[in-house]
């Protein structure tokens, strides 16, 4: 049998099945970064909120987040701070 003929035992095959679990390795990693980089986008919402001082527009233009994503980040006890924070100034 000639290598070549497209068989488990044939080097292009390997290769393929090499660079296929490399694509499924590379996935996996850039999967991994963008879920590190919302976990750090929300962290730095939740910050802000807490602060108290800016909108949900500068917050999710300062986080990288949706403004949609940032009201659901301010739970019922963040916005009662805010309403206790805006009654006492």
């Amino acid at each position: 049998m000639r290598k070549g003929a497209g068989r488990p035992g044939d080097v292009r095959f390997a290769r393929t099945g090499v660079e296929t679990e490399m694509a499924a390795m590379c996935k996996a990693m850039e999967d991994m970064r963008n879920e590190s980089a919302e976990n750090r986008s929300v962290e730095i919402a939740k910050n802000l909120l807490q602060l108290g001082k800016l909108t949900f527009e500068e917050i999710a233009s300062s986080a990288g987040l949706t403004i949609e994503r940032v009201k659901e980040l301010a739970s019922p006890k963040v916005a009662y701070f805010f309403i206790i924070c805006a009654n006492a100034c």
